[in-house]
């Protein structure tokens, strides 16, 4: 569904999905605390509220000076999981042209740019098809274990547990 109303699009009822969902399903998170406490990411949804709001001020409509902060903390009241991330658990399609799809279109007809919109879109589709593509009797993202850390530095080498090279271990003793 893509909305021509860009009021319906930029209220409180769509600027919040358009700056949370997305980024729920980027970070594997479903709790919006855990979510906001993460690195960079409560810049980020405050960064996307933002583009929100340039593109309906692109459109003549306004809002409180207080609207993203609002928006934010109406948001961490969320004790579920939302819908996107519930798809990208379940491994449906998640509903990226409603809330991202939507907003670039109104805004490259009105010529206003939305990077960061811009690039959480690019790497929904992306991670969608991906998950999209798994068999379904694997486990859903979530559950699914990474592979073991390898550490990047190579074991020691004649250490000071390992003899030089020629000597045996009972010749170090004496």
């Amino acid at each position: 569904m893509i909305y021509e109303d860009v009021d319906l699009l930029l209220t409180t009822a769509y600027s919040s999905p358009i700056a949370f969902y997305p980024a729920s399903v980027m970070f594997d998170s479903g709790n919006v605390q855990q979510l906001l406490e993460k690195v960079g990411v409560r810049q980020l949804i405050s960064d996307v509220i933002d583009e929100l709001i340039d593109l309906a001020k692109a459109h003549g409509c306004s809002f409180p000076s207080d609207f993203n902060q609002k928006t934010m903390e109406k948001m961490t009241t969320t004790q579920t999981p939302n819908t996107m991330y519930q798809d990208f658990q379940a491994r449906r399609p998640m509903e990226i042209e409603t809330y991202l799809g939507s907003p670039i279109k109104l805004a490259t007809e009105s010529n206003v740019k939305l990077p960061r919109i811009e690039t959480l879109y690019a790497m929904l589709h992306h991670i969608n098809a991906t998950n999209l593509s798994k068999p379904r009797d694997s486990p859903p993202p979530a559950l699914a274990q990474p592979p073991p850390r390898v550490s990047s530095v190579p074991p020691p080498r004649n250490g000071p547990m390992r003899p030089p090279p020629g000597r045996s271990s009972s010749a170090m003793m004496m």
